[in-house]
């Protein structure tokens, strides 16, 4: 198994380290019990991490297929319970992993993040009815790509935010690689009803990441704009309909609870359980 002793033995330190030999190693062996020795209730994770059903059936194998082989590069102690760590790919992709515990024993984990690290400027904001134009621009140039080959291309016209109008409770976020537009992602938070109980859930959708800016963690940054407007507790959970045939997206996904299939064979509904939303894809890039 691979060590990190770069690593400080503090009890932020020893809990980054479990997590990055889980990573590295990405065997099964773990426990649901472990993760909840671990991992604090309301833990926020924004990293490849896997779901409590899964550690056992390959959840720790698929974070470790996010990452790839790596090695850490530096190590910054904020203090005892706070760590960051810069890791390199063999594929040369750079990461921080920041990892928070609490200041008392048994210092379970209340924080972990992964970020990319760009070498180029990557920004987003929420966009506004002044950016329809360049919206409308990038889904065009964005067509779904389906199964047979066929493609599928969403024209707006003038309108772009026509269909917001429905949503009492949406952002439209809008991602610029080097200052240029280069990518958006819509949310809306609306109530679900389900077993005679309301939640309130995210719904993603029309994520479109022109060509030749896919692959370089934008979609991370531009799903961070929704982590200002929609902070940790804010919903019970979120949804998404990627197609079946998207297997990038669907990678994302992995080993996220599905609970049922739409009836139109091309989309899949997933729902991710509280505490899970932030443990996919938009932050495995």
């Amino acid at each position: 198994m691979k060590t990190f002793p770069e690593i400080p033995d503090s009890p932020a330190g020893r809990q980054l380290v479990w997590y990055l030999e889980r990573v590295s190693a990405g065997v099964d062996g773990s426990s649901e019990a472990e993760l909840g020795s671990r991992c604090a209730l309301n833990m926020v994770v924004r990293a490849p991490f896997p779901y409590p059903h899964e550690v056992q059936t390959g959840g720790w194998k698929r974070c470790s297929q996010s990452y790839g082989d790596f090695k850490v590069t530096c190590v910054e102690e904020v203090s005892d319970f706070h760590i960051a760590a810069t890791l390199e790919s063999a594929s040369d992709k750079k990461f921080m992993v920041t990892c928070e515990v609490e200041d008392s024993e048994p210092h379970k984990i209340t924080v972990l993040t992964r970020e990319r690290i760009l070498d180029f400027d990557v920004v987003s904001r929420e966009a506004t009815i002044a950016d329809a134009a360049v919206l409308a621009d990038i889904e065009r140039r964005c067509p779904i790509v389906l199964g047979d080959g066929t493609t599928m291309t969403i024209e707006r016209g003038d309108d772009y935010f026509a269909f917001t109008r429905l949503m009492d409770n949406f952002l439209v976020a809008l991602g610029f690689v080097d200052g240029k537009p280069a990518g958006v992602n819509v949310a809306a938070l609306h109530t679900v009803r389900v077993g005679g109980r309301d939640y309130r859930i995210h719904a993603f959708a029309h994520l479109r990441i022109l060509p030749e800016h896919q692959k370089k963690g934008l979609w991370g940054a531009i799903n961070r704009v929704f982590d200002e407007k929609y902070p940790e507790g804010s919903s019970d959970g979120s949804t998404a309909y990627p197609s079946v045939d998207n297997a990038a997206m669907l990678r994302g996904f992995a080993g996220a609870p599905r609970l049922e299939h739409a009836s139109d064979s091309r989309t899949t509904s997933m729902h991710i359980a509280r505490g899970a939303a932030n443990r996919t894809a938009g932050h495995t890039a």
